[in-house]
């Protein structure tokens, strides 16, 4: 793994030389282990991510035993004490691989039927437990198993580190007489024309072993634990299995396996005539799964059938593939174009053969000497051999065309000054690839490929070679003959490949169901298929799933062309159309009731507290009320059941519960709230009996002071009631923010402080950063008192990718973030805006002005033409210490996005990920090499700090107590900043 510069130099006969370069880059392979672990009562986890290199990868788990399936990323084991397993990760591209290891332990109750075969039967609770209890039949703590030679229901349990006492169940019964064993199937999956299957076996009574014939050559020995998945190739199988059952009963069964991997297609006739130049021809597919994709790579086709336009002999293929099973096919037919020939055919030999078309019903050849006379040849085929100088004619006739007569002129060598090419083709990068071979009809010193697209090729030889993307293309050869002619031939070609898809527009789903669908426009017809959020669909690699909506979300769709490459996606939003029925407070002058919109009709009624009902003259999605009762509206969306909507509003309960994350108690979690936390910072008092971070109203004392305008006691900024005002409570602001999001931009007017947005630079190409810098005053209007403020920051989200987005508060106005200033965001990036917090802990205004926020975002790399991206804030709302709230004015800023210009992420900020989070201690970190990390408690205070290397990937913050702390990572070029939380 490195990077290259690969230099081609290339040197004619004349001595002219050409330099070409490239510079390639091969990415390497790694891989992260997930944390040892113990599973108690259950299976232990275990899991390898793996980056870099192809993205196409293989796995394989060593020891197999007890793993649930030993060739998948993630996997469990089962029955194990401190078992130690490593993995191998294999670049199924490169041929790379990597390994690691893991250690794990799985303590798992017993309840078990044990035959009584032999003299004895042995009980065993698993190894790896403190204290084993096995009484009456052994009273040594320290012996897992015990020996029995009775019948009947036996009962001990052990006690095992990190889980507890763990009881089992043991029946001892007498052991058969007889015994039976079946094999079933649990779960067949076709990929490449094969298909991997989970053979599974059933037995009447415990074996000792067993042995497995695959029937395709593969013989496996059966331990009781069963074999692994098995690949079997196309055909058809017979299973065999013996299995040696405890007290020595042997049982043989068989099992069949049919795969449906045969396929055959066949085109509707035989090698034919197209008259006039163009012939219908269709495609007979059997075999398989029947789920069939066709392409005809001549008119770049999809469907089972095309019209061929053929203008020279050739072969025309169909090319099928069951997507079911993955197996692929092919039939072709040549096609003789009828055209007529008027051909200039040179004696260079002492004779030349002349031939046309075969299959005409006759041939009718004469011959007209040099002196005019003519007499017809007896030949009756298509070809004939000429000796003599002169005009050659042949008529035929082919059934369903018309008649063609055919002329050739026989003249002497060299004399003739002509040229054309035939060409061949393969698909490559969402393109294809082109190779051109010219046929001069005499010498030559040149030719000169025009290929169409601006560009051309001079050689003195005979080929050439091109790639083409997507398009027309009028592709022209001009060849310059040693007799001093130049002859020229042209033919246009059309490239179908190129892929773009379009969902549906947002949309709703009836009854929490929705199947999806898509438009496609261009394509080979051969495709996988990608779905998200892949847990809502019925199968998230299909071509239309069955969605599963139980709340608003976004659908995110990739498709991929495999034959050409190319990849397109697209996105939408789904409602899901749910009744809602709501109890709400009218703490407020008024309320708002909001519907999702789309509803062909909204008919809203009142009913108030004394019963009486009447209509609403509103007939939009939402309304605003002022009086308590019950609000009832009812809903259709085209082709859904009507849906009736219920709101209750209540009088505003004076009992004043912590909401959490609601800080400044106005029925709403928004930054906002934040601002809050800065004005209580550090103050204290009675913790929340049972508190919890769930949304739900929570009783707790009133604390000394109110808030000074709104008269709201500081309790509600104890978020997380523990009693004290701190960074930690912003954490119920995020968990319990506002999932809806309205976007807004624009300049706020009057003559007030700006917020204004500084974005660089002005002008950017594809998947390049933008620096965004959120300036709070100026020198000509400076902020005169303020403590903190509350913005979002906007954008179009779809001239932007999530990748590479950051945020940080260094350099802050207000302040050292972490310290002196609390910071507060909530990402909407989808709906392009980040809610923003900052505020001050001090209690002390802010007068001045200067930046307060650094944003990077980066722009998508699937544009084409100029595009404005404004860039603004919008929501602001700022107070002082005394809260008393501060008129701004938004200013937002503009930059270009041009496709032409060529940039790249400028990495200034390190792409790191650390995980998990919340953690106990154990942080794992992904995207550092070498540098060095600084661990910052929540006033700023350095807690912790350790050096980074290839070797060291993980940092331990056991020791430090429950809290969120800052890590700081620094490396010699760049560095960045990531918030955890410790739980213990």
């Amino acid at each position: 793994p490195c990077t290259y510069e690969v230099v081609l130099t290339t040197i004619n006969s004349d001595g002219c030389t050409a330099v070409y370069s490239e510079t390639i880059t091969v990415g390497g392979l790694s891989i992260l282990m997930s944390n040892d672990t113990v599973g108690c009562q259950q299976e232990a986890y275990m899991e390898v991510f793996a980056t870099g290199g192809s993205g196409d990868y293989s796995y394989e788990w060593f020891p197999q035993t007890g793993l649930s399936d030993p060739y998948s990323a993630l996997t469990y084991a089962s029955g194990v004490h401190n078992q130690n397993y490593l993995v191998e990760v294999t670049d199924n591209v490169t041929g790379c691989t990597v390994g690691g290891d893991v250690t794990v332990s799985s303590y798992v109750f017993h309840n078990e039927t044990l035959f009584l075969c032999d003299d004895s039967v042995l009980i065993d609770l698993g190894p790896g437990a403190d204290f084993y209890n096995l009484a009456p039949l052994s009273f040594d703590q320290q012996q897992q198993s015990v020996w029995t030679d009775d019948t009947g229901t036996y009962v001990f349990y052990a006690q095992f580190p990190g889980c507890g006492a763990i009881t089992s169940v043991f029946d001892i019964q007498e052991c058969p007489s007889t015994c039976s064993s079946s094999i079933s199937n649990n779960g067949l999956t076709y990929q490449n024309c094969g298909a991997f299957i989970n053979l599974i076996a059933g037995y009447s009574s415990p074996i000792d072993s067993a042995i497995w014939d695959l029937g395709n050559g593969t013989v496996l020995f059966d331990n009781g634990s069963g074999i692994p998945t098995q690949f079997f190739e196309g055909g058809s199988y017979i299973v065999e299995l013996t299995a040696y059952h405890t007290g020595g009963c042997v049982s043989t069964t068989g099992y069949s396996i049919i795969l449906l991997t045969e396929i055959a297609a066949q085109i509707n006739v035989e090698d034919t005539v197209a008259c006039a130049g163009q012939l219908f021809l269709n495609t007979f597919a059997t075999g398989g799964g029947g789920q069939y994709a066709f392409y005809w790579p001549l008119t770049g086709s999809t469907t089972s059938n095309t019209v061929v336009s053929v203008t020279q002999n050739q072969w025309v293929t169909v090319e099928v593939t069951d997507t079911y099973t993955g197996c692929t096919t092919a039939d072709s037919v040549f096609v003789y174009a009828n055209q007529q020939v008027n051909e200039t055919v040179q004696m260079c030999q002492p004779s030349v053969p002349l031939s046309v078309d075969p299959g005409s019903l006759f041939y009718n050849w004469s011959f007209t000497d040099l002196s005019g006379n003519t007499s017809s040849l007896p030949e009756q085929s298509n070809e004939l051999e000429a000796n003599e100088l002169g005009t050659y004619t042949c008529f035929t006739y082919y059934s369903g065309c018309l008649g063609v007569e055919h002329t050739f002129e026989v003249v002497n060598c060299g004399t003739v000054c002509d040229v054309f090419f035939q060409y061949t083709y393969n698909p490559q990068n969402c393109g294809q690839w082109y190779a051109f071979f010219a046929s001069p009809a005499s010498g030559i010193d040149s030719l000169v490929y025009d290929y169409g697209d601006g560009t051309t090729f001079t050689t003195n030889g005979i080929s050439g070679n091109h790639y083409y993307g997507a398009g027309t293309y009028t592709v022209t050869v001009t060849a310059y003959h040693t007799s001093g002619c130049v002859s020229d031939y042209s033919e246009t070609i059309t490239i179908n490949n190129g892929l773009s898809v379009a969902l549906i527009e947002d949309t709703l789903a009836c009854n929490g169901t929705l199947f999806l669908s898509y438009n496609l426009t261009g394509g080979s017809g051969n495709y996988t298929y990608e779905w998200w959020p892949a847990a809502l669909m019925s199968s998230p690699t299909s071509a239309n799933p069955q969605m599963t909506v139980q709340y608003d979300t976004w659908v995110d769709f990739m498709i991929t062309d495999t034959q050409s490459g190319c990849i397109a996606v697209d996105s939408m939003y789904v409602y899901a159309n749910e009744a809602v029925n709501e109890t709400l407070q009218l703490c407020n002058d008024s309320l708002q009731l909001e519907l999702n919109a789309g509803s062909m009709v909204y008919n809203w009624s009142y009913t108030d507290q004394f019963g009486n009902t009447s209509q609403l003259q509103n007939f939009g999605h939402e309304v605003w009320v002022d009086e308590p009762g019950t609000y009832i509206c009812f809903t259709y969306y085209s082709g859904c059941n009507t849906i009736t909507h219920t709101f209750i509003v209540e009088e505003c309960v004076a009992n004043d519960d912590v909401w959490p994350g609601d800080a400044n108690s106005d029925n709403i979690v928004t930054n906002s709230d934040a601002l809050y936390l800065g004005l209580a910072f550090n103050q204290t008092g009675t913790t929340r009996p049972a508190a919890t971070l769930n949304w739900i109203g929570q009783p707790c004392p009133d604390w000394v002071f109110n808030f000074a305008q709104n008269n709201v006691n500081i309790k509600h900024a104890d978020c997380d009631g523990n009693g004290i005002i701190n960074f930690d409570d912003t954490l119920a602001i995020d968990f319990n923010y506002l999932n809806t999001h309205n976007k807004f931009e624009g300049v706020s007017g009057g003559g007030n402080p700006p917020l204004w947005v500084e974005a660089t630079p002005d002008t950017v190409g594809l998947e390049q950063a933008i620096d965004v810098v959120v300036h709070l005053g100026s020198a000509d209007q400076p902020i005169d008192s303020l403590h903190g403020v509350a913005f979002s920051l906007t954008f179009n989200e779809a001239f932007l990718t999530e990748n590479g987005f950051s945020l940080d508060f260094d350099n802050c106005a207000l302040g050292t973030a972490g310290s002196d200033v609390l910071t507060f965001q909530k990402s909407f990036f989808n709906d392009g805006a980040i809610d923003i917090a900052i505020t001050r802990t001090t209690l002390q205004n802010f007068q001045g002005y200067g930046p307060i926020v650094h944003a990077r975002i980066v722009t998508t790399d699937n544009l084409s033409g100029l595009h404005d991206l404004p860039i603004g804030v919008s929501n602001a709302f700022a107070i002082t210490a005394s809260e008393t709230e501060v008129p701004l004015t938004t200013i937002p800023d503009t930059v270009v996005i041009d496709p032409n210009k060529v940039g790249i992420v400028d990495p200034v900020e390190l792409d790191v990920a650390i995980y998990p989070n919340p953690t106990n201690g154990l942080i794992n970190i992904v995207g550092i090499n070498a540098g060095n990390v600084i661990v910052l408690n929540s006033l700023g205070q350095t807690v912790h700090s350790e050096s980074l290397n290839s070797g060291n990937q993980s940092i331990d913050l056991g020791n430090l107590p429950d809290g969120v702390y800052m890590l700081r990572f620094n490396t010699e070029e760049a560095s960045a900043v990531r918030r955890v939380r410790v739980m213990h």
